[in-house]
Parts: structure tokens; sequence; C-alpha cells
């Protein structure tokens, strides 16, 4: 996900909990901040400046890390279900995910074999690759994890 999205989401959510429309927060700031510009930084369209954001912050008296501390969507990452293999994979898909984790394993210096962190560009590079949706290979990899 697009960090731009996600301030925007938090933009939109702190306004929303203060109860303002767009219009509500351009008439409360006499016209400091426009409702059209207000909506396309919320939308994620537009970068907010960081003058922006602590001007924001002081409008809706907030703290202006509150404004741009985000959390990502859940994405399938370390998912722990217990499933069944199903047949459609082939020794050669399942020998280059198990690739893929000993790669990224190194890569990221997690020698801890029981927990493997893939995170969710992992995941959807994989799932194209194999030309499958992301859920199958999280539940493909939980089941090599647990050969």
């Amino acid at each position: 996900m697009d960090y731009r999205k996600l301030v925007g989401r938090k933009l939109r959510e702190t306004r929303k909990n203060r109860g303002y429309s767009l219009k509500d927060v351009e008439a409360k700031s006499k016209g400091h901040f426009k409702a059209p510009t207000l909506g396309a930084y919320e939308r994620g369209q537009r970068n907010v400046s960081i003058s922006h954001i602590w001007e924001l912050a002081q409008f809706y008296d907030v703290s202006p890390d509150e404004l741009v501390r985000v959390e990502e969507e859940p994405v399938a990452r370390r998912k722990q279900k217990s499933l069944r293999i199903t047949p459609d994979f082939s020794e050669t898909d399942e020998n280059l995910l198990r690739t893929y984790l000993n790669f990224v394993d190194t890569k990221r210096k997690e020698f801890d074999w029981k927990v493997h962190s893939l995170r969710g560009d992992d995941i959807s590079s994989l799932a194209h690759l194999l030309n499958v949706t992301p859920d199958v290979i999280g539940e493909k990899l939980d089941q090599i994890m647990k050969q």
C-alpha cells in the first residue's frame, strides 16, 4: 500500500472523528485548508507537506506524529493455519517456494526456522509468478513449513 494513501486515511479518520466535513474544515480554517486540496490529501492523490501536517495537527488538536503514524493493512504475512496440500502445485513450484523462503531467511538474517518474515509484496510476487492468488501462496507456504 502507498504510504501517501495510508496517511490520507489517517487524515480522513481524524477529520471525521472531529465531526467535520471537508467544507467544515475549509470554513473553520477561514479558507486556509481548501476542501478539494484536503480531499486530495485524504485520497492519497497528493503529497501533504510537513508544514501542512503540522498545521492540520494543530487544527485537529492532535500530535503531528498521530497524523503520520500509520499501520499497513493486514496482509497475508506469517499466517499460521492448518491446511491440506492441494494437488495443483508441481514439485517445481514447491521447490521454488522453498528456495524463496531460504533466500528471504538469509537476506533478512532470520534463522529461526519456525518464523519466516514474508511481507505482502513477497506473497504478491510469488502469487504472480505462479499464477495463483495470494491466499493460495499463503496456504502452500504454511504446508511447506510444516514438512
